[in-house]
Order: structure tokens, then sequence, then C-alpha cells
């Protein structure tokens, strides 16, 4: 019986935090651990890591917790923000997702490739073209920290770096 409430009391707990945002199932079951810890005088007695992993369960069967949705909208908000396919790879890994439900997403998202050109034309736009060599290597620099391949990275800065040689 007190098992019963203890579920009840954490599916409860996991729904209002995934009112609030989406989380993976690792971030989920951390955030739920943590939760547990600060509020156990509160909450009825139990074992707690198998009342987490039911409510895992049941979130994840009734699609309120879905990883590969979760790794789509990450894939998607680090494209908006121009990253590369490194970043967004680091990003998902961080957060507790399935190489090979990473390696899904990742595929579908490749069919943008116009991330880098974002990125650059952003950044010019910002602030303009790159008059010097020490500002065209920290561009450089900033794009790899994107997760922007090197030998992409240097194929479309290429004309930056032949109209800096020149002068």
């Amino acid at each position: 019986m007190s098992d019963e409430i203890l579920k009840s009391a954490l599916r409860d707990l996991a729904l209002k935090l995934l009112a609030r945002r989406e989380y993976s199932t690792r971030e989920l079951r951390i955030k739920l651990s943590q939760m547990i810890r600060l509020q156990r005088h509160r909450l009825p007695p139990g074992n707690f890591s198998r009342a987490i992993s039911a409510v895992i369960r049941y979130l994840t069967e009734n699609r309120y917790l879905d990883d590969r949705r979760f790794a789509q909208l990450v894939a998607h908000h680090g494209q908006q923000n121009q990253y590369g396919n490194a970043r967004i790879w680091s990003d998902l890994k961080r957060r507790g997702i399935d190489d090979k439900i990473a390696t899904s997403v990742l595929s579908e998202a490749a069919g943008d490739t116009g991330a880098l050109q974002r990125a650059i034309e952003f950044y010019v736009e910002r602030r303009g073209e790159p008059s010097q060599r020490r500002d065209l290597q920290r561009f450089y620099r900033h794009l790899l920290r994107l997760g922007h391949p090197p030998s992409e990275v240097r194929r479309w800065l290429s004309p930056f770096f032949k109209k800096i040689g020149r002068s």
C-alpha cells in the first residue's frame, strides 16, 4: 500500500517537472532522486529506487517521457544556435541519450547542412568581415567550439583567408 502511495507521489512530481520542460530519462531519474533526498521526510516510506523505475516505466509507456523526442528537441535547438554535429552529439551524450538514438537523430538532421553557413553569416552580419588574420583565427576557433568539422570550417573560410593574404 505505501509503495503505491509513494509511486503516486513520485508520478505527480514527475508530471509537474515534465509540464515545465522535456527531460531525458536519465535527467528525470537524477532529478527525482535529488528531490527525494530533499523531501524524504514528506514522502511515504518505501523502496525509492524501485518506485522511480516504476514511474519512469509508466511515463515512457504513456509517452510522457520519450528520449527520441527529447533528442530531436536538443538537436533542433542546437541547429538554431548554429551548433555543429559534434557539439550536438556532445550535448545528447551529456544528457544521457543512447548512442543509437543520437546517431539516428543526427542523421535525420544531416539534411540541414546550412548550420555552418548560418553561423558565418550571423558572425559577419554582427561583426563585419574579419579584416586581420588574428580576427579570422578567432572566428575559426569560435566555429570549432560550435562543433563544426575543421575541414568544413577551413573550406568555408578560405575566401576570407585569401582576402587577408592579399592585403
